[in-house]
């Protein structure tokens, strides 16, 4: 077909969100032609019919379908249309990338703080000292006392400089449409609930990963190969015990809690996960996005710690169509391990500051010597499934005026533009799931109360 009868392409969302032909032109049912590529019919769950990815050669082929009869849209198989349809980044490869300048930006951003705190030491202390500067700076005494002496200063403005940094570097990546782009809208309060019920099982799911690679992989392969001891370098928990207990709470919670839960959110459910998602599907965007999140902890045994907190976020956030949903429960659950932290008991007798210490995110606090027994795990595993399931079938759908979804023709989580006229809509609550997660959540009480009278010294 001639360039000249090719009209000019529409803008991005009008392209996405094109109504269906007028009544008189609509072709027959199941012609490709009947409605826009992004519209999905019926009771069409979220990010199920839809395809995960939209390789060229498929696109070629819906083009061509469209195409077809005598009133058919007309032909767009231009490059430009083709990079407009393809479902956003980052793909695999960029999401490497940006992992490598996550970690990049938390090194760059303890760096320079380091020099702050000690351009502030050496003008300080330069009468006490009485040495040039840069003989102080070679003085292992005075660096020791340094970073002893300004543990929560260093950590504090590392994280400070770290959100900052991935702040500007989504908005960078996301656009002008940024806010669109990662649904920053409020979570509906039913799922506020839910995810608040969610927090304790999880804990203990968590901890029974972490006890079970570190018991069953780790220690085993430590003890055979030397050189992977020092790998302990990297687990920064008794550092973080000692900031615990000597910081201000309200410090320790900006620092430990907020900033992580900010900055990594956007990184990865932000940015990462809705390149992933659009481009490798549901399940398999969420778990690569999981695992990306879990190995910038570094540590083995807590990288494996963290999956299941990974997947849980993801799956918040695809429910709730809202940014703060994941952001909360990371939140949450590094609250949860700083209170643990300050209480005057130790850890393996707290109880309930027990189990959300073991979660092991970036709140990390010592693991447990009692290992969690069987039945509380299978608790904990069967109230998670039944608080998802409700979760599931109560999620967030952006229906249009006539009732159907609105979709761009890929799983994502981000919402329509304002042309599609759609507006989000939480599902109903039905018995069955209802029911199941309540027996879920009181088998898990129950198993969780008996376990803790358990460790009540007699």
């Amino acid at each position: 077909m001639p360039e000249s009868l090719n009209p000019p392409l529409p803008p991005e969302d009008e392209f996405r969100t094109r109504p269906a032909a007028p009544a008189e032109a609509k072709p027959p049912a199941g012609n490709p032609a009947a409605d826009g590529p992004g519209d999905v019919s019926g009771e069409a769950a979220f990010g199920t019919e839809s395809p995960g990815e939209l390789p060229a050669e498929s696109i070629s082929a819906e083009h061509s379908a469209i195409g077809s009869g005598d009133d058919a849209a007309p032909v767009l198989t231009s490059p430009t249309d083709l990079r407009r349809r393809l479902p956003p980044g980052p793909g695999l490869l960029e999401s490497m990338f940006w992992v490598m300048g996550v970690l990049l930006l938390q090194l760059l951003a303890g760096g320079v703080t380091m020099l702050a705190v000690l351009a502030v030491h050496l003008v300080g202390t330069g009468d006490e000292f009485g040495l040039p500067m840069l003989q102080r700076l070679q003085d292992v005494k005075f660096l020791k006392d340094v970073q002893q002496g300004s543990q929560m200063a260093l950590f504090g403005g590392s994280q400070l400089l770290f959100v900052l940094g991935m702040m500007l570097a989504s908005r960078l990546r996301l656009g002008s449409e940024y806010r669109r782009r990662l649904a920053l809208r409020p979570i509906p309060a039913g799922h506020v609930a839910l995810l608040f019920t969610l927090i304790l099982p999880l804990a203990m799911l968590s901890r029974a990963c972490y006890e079970g690679f570190n018991t069953l992989v780790w220690l085993p392969l430590v003890e055979k190969l030397e050189f992977l001891k020092s790998m302990n370098s990297y687990n920064t928990m008794e550092l973080l015990q000692d900031m615990v207990r000597d910081t201000p709470l309200l410090a320790l919670l900006m620092t430990v809690a907020v900033a992580p839960a900010i900055a990594e959110e956007l990184a990865f459910r932000g940015v990462i996960g809705r390149g992933l998602l659009a481009r490798r599907g549901l399940l398999q965007g969420m778990a690569i996005t999981s695992l990306l999140f879990a190995a910038v902890h570094i540590y083995p045994v807590h990288v494996v710690g963290v999956i299941p907190l990974g997947l849980m976020m993801h799956f918040l956030y695809l429910t709730t169509r809202s940014f703060f949903a994941p952001v909360l429960f990371h939140f949450l659950n590094n609250s949860m391990a700083v209170f643990a932290g300050r209480m005057e008991a130790p850890v393996p007798d707290a109880g309930v500051p027990e189990a959300a210490a073991a979660v092991l995110d970036q709140a990390d606090v010592a693991p447990a010597e009692v290992q969690l027994p069987l039945y509380l795990v299978a608790a904990a595993l069967l109230a998670t499934a039944g608080v998802c399931r409700l979760m599931w079938t109560t999620r967030v759908r952006w229906l249009r005026s006539d009732g159907r979804e609105w979709s761009p023709g890929y799983p994502t989580i981000e919402a329509p533009p304002l042309s599609a006229g759609a507006t989000a809509r939480c599902g109903a609550v039905q018995p069955v799931p209802l029911a199941l997660a309540l027996a879920g959540l009181t088998v898990f009480a129950t198993a969780f109360v008996w376990w803790g009278l358990q460790q009540v010294p007699v």
